[in-house]
């Protein structure tokens, strides 16, 4: 790479020696085909360092994407640019393999269990093998970051057959336990004789399921990338209701939802509205909203007799709840977004049928009257 560069500065000074040198007496065309010469080494040696460059560049990834598999591979003395790398876990690409060579282990423990260091730990030795909370652990279990039936999920050892020297793990994490809030952990390896030593990590983070809408029920999540499309329900006479299930890691907005909605066009659902139901549902109650506190679910309920004679439309949601700690365990990986939720509520149409029927039966009796009296003097 060094030689190229010199061999370019040379071609380039060349360049422009020749461009500020005096024409030679001669032929017209000898200065300017030695200038088209230069020109063409110029844009070859140019080519040739960015093809190596970006060559080199992927010979010192350390992690690499392939499917739904990330494979991230430490060698025994890796460059600066190897030193941390990242890696993401996603309901698409839920597979983690880390690879330390030969000299190295996996970190922390071996990757045995379901153990990793808690995200932002910067000294994989921190974590001794420990997954208890005590203050000063840097230990984590993956499982308590994530969600559902989580009991099958460990590492495995995936070293290959014929190179024992080397280590490998992987973790594969089925994409239903992929958690509503976005986390992160950290896993690396470290000296196989000093166990003090840290020679490469990879902080991962475990991308949030997307919200998600399953016929009259929103389902919340909170990553930064989990309500990239604003939901929607609609409340008709026949389906009257909708749950927003705002979950263990969320809150509902506003706060004061049984009395106050926010505006529809507010780009997000916030912890204080203004908007009174009553202006858009004469007859209104606190009552129409229910909540299942174990579930932290929202539901609102419209009587059928109820829906309005013109059509509305109000806004709630959640948001990532995040718990009063210093604990920075339990710290919410930055980047949450809002799950608001359109509501859309039709409006009755035999309440619109009896207005005009009200308004055209005058009409009718006018007409018999005219038509009486119209006769009666005949």
């Amino acid at each position: 790479m060094e030689v190229l560069s010199c061999e370019l500065n040379h071609v380039l000074q060349d360049f422009f020696n020749a461009g500020a040198r005096k024409p030679r007496r001669g032929p017209y065309f000898s200065g300017r085909a030695e200038l088209v010469a230069l020109m063409c080494c110029v844009i070859v040696a140019i080519h040739s360092f960015s093809l190596i460059s970006a060559l080199g560049t992927e010979e010192t990834s350390m992690c690499v994407e392939v499917d739904n598999v990330t494979t991230c591979t430490c060698a025994a003395q890796p460059s600066r640019s190897e030193k941390t790398s990242t890696a993401t876990i996603s309901q698409e690409k839920n597979t983690l393999k880390m690879v330390c060579k030969e000299g190295l282990k996996c970190a922390p423990a071996e990757l045995t269990g379901s153990i990793a260091c808690v995200g932002g730990t910067d000294d994989l030795t921190e974590c001794k093998g420990s997954t208890s909370s005590t203050k000063h652990d840097s230990c984590l279990d993956v499982k308590d970051i994530l969600t559902g039936t989580t009991s099958s999920i460990q590492w495995k050892d995936t070293t290959a057959q014929g190179r024992a020297k080397d280590q490998s793990r992987s973790l594969t994490v089925p994409p239903e336990t992929i958690p509503f809030v976005d986390e992160k952990f950290v896993v690396g390896c470290i000296s196989s004789t000093s166990s003090s030593t840290t020679s490469c990590k990879v902080d991962v983070k475990i991308e949030a399921r997307a919200t998600a809408k399953n016929d009259q029920t929103v389902v919340c999540a909170y990553g930064a990338r989990s309500n990239q499309t604003r939901q929607a329900v609609t409340l008709s006479p026949s389906q009257n209701s909708f749950t927003l299930v705002c979950g263990d890691k969320g809150e509902v907005l506003p706060k004061a939802y049984a009395q106050t909605y926010c505006s529809p066009d507010s780009k997000d659902a916030s912890e204080t509205c203004s908007g009174d139901y009553t202006t858009i549902l004469a007859g209104y109650e606190d009552k129409w909203w229910s909540a299942d506190d174990k579930a932290r679910s929202f539901t609102l309920s419209v009587p059928a007799d109820k829906f309005p004679s013109k059509a509305a439309k109000l806004l709630v949601g959640c948001r990532q709840e995040y718990p009063l700690s210093e604990d920075k365990k339990n710290a919410p990986a930055e980047g949450s977004t809002v799950c608001s939720v359109d509501v859309f509520i039709e409006a009755n149409a035999s309440s619109s049928l009896s207005v005009g029927s009200s308004g055209a039966y005058p009409v009718f009796a006018t007409v018999g009257t005219v038509v009486a009296f119209t006769t009666s003097h005949a």
